[in-house]
């Protein structure tokens, strides 16, 4: 059984919860198409959440000074991500890489082949985010989006899912912690919220849609994206959508 997450529990945690669950709806469906808002949320969802993880098993801070807290470096963190944003692909794929290796060595005995998952999953889900940028971020915000659905669900359920401890297991010495079986019905909604994210935005939000940094910088100096043939790329995807729905 899950430990027991009771003392966590009060209106802050609600509302933390709901609007999770509300921000996980927003990521699985419309991520690509609100591709800066996205890159955003990416760095306040990494630095806050880091931080709550490690407040919330290493501090005696009560829970609304420590979600308030994270929220503050997450703000900051993701002001960061959304300027650099190659910084914020990054730390999208990483997170996604981090949830599949903290799934993995929950059920996995050597401390050698965790720290092998913890740091090689991260690392090429990132990469790959970096280089595939729009299928990688479809299907990064998809299963981020998932996720934050299902945590936001387990938080509700005051934990008895056994989701959120997924993370704080990574910075607790890797103990082994026997899932509930609500964990393992919350991962496999984690993976339908997912593939039901990839479905709607390729069938429909990201579908016409192709974006570029917002801010780019080069050895230090901010550059501004060329335009090809003098038509800038708002214009260029609305003819673009014109011709797919004229045909």
């Amino acid at each position: 059984m899950p430990p027991d997450f009771t003392e966590w529990y009060n209106s802050t945690t609600v509302i933390a919860s709901i609007c999770a669950i509300i921000l996980g709806m927003f990521m699985l469906s419309i991520g690509y198409r609100f591709y800066y808002v996205f890159l955003f949320v990416v760095g306040f969802v990494v630095a806050g959440g880091l931080l709550l993880i490690i407040l919330v098993n290493y501090s005696k801070a009560s829970m609304t000074a420590v979600i308030i807290a994270a929220c503050l470096i997450g703000a900051i963190f993701g002001t960061v991500t959304l300027i650099v944003y190659w910084a914020g692909l990054f730390c999208a794929g990483a997170f996604c890489g981090l949830l599949l290796a903290a799934l993995i060595t929950s059920q996995i005995e050597s401390v050698f082949v965790d720290w092998l998952l913890v740091l090689g999953l991260p690392l090429f889900a990132g990469l790959a985010v970096v280089v595939f940028q729009k299928f990688g971020v479809i299907v990064s915000s998809s299963f981020m989006g998932g996720y934050a659905i299902v945590a936001g669900i387990d938080w509700l359920a005051k934990g008895e899912g056994g989701l959120a401890l997924f993370f704080p297991r990574l910075i607790s010495g890797f103990k082994n912690i026997e899932p509930h079986w609500l964990t393992w019905f919350l991962v496999a909604l984690n993976v339908v919220f997912g593939i039901l994210g990839i479905w709607i935005q390729y069938r429909w939000s990201a579908k016409y849609y192709q974006h570029r940094p917002l801010i780019d910088f080069h050895f230090g100096q901010r550059v501004a994206e060329e335009e090809e043939g003098g038509i800038s790329h708002n214009e260029r995807d609305r003819r673009r959508r014109l011709f797919f729905e004229n045909d």
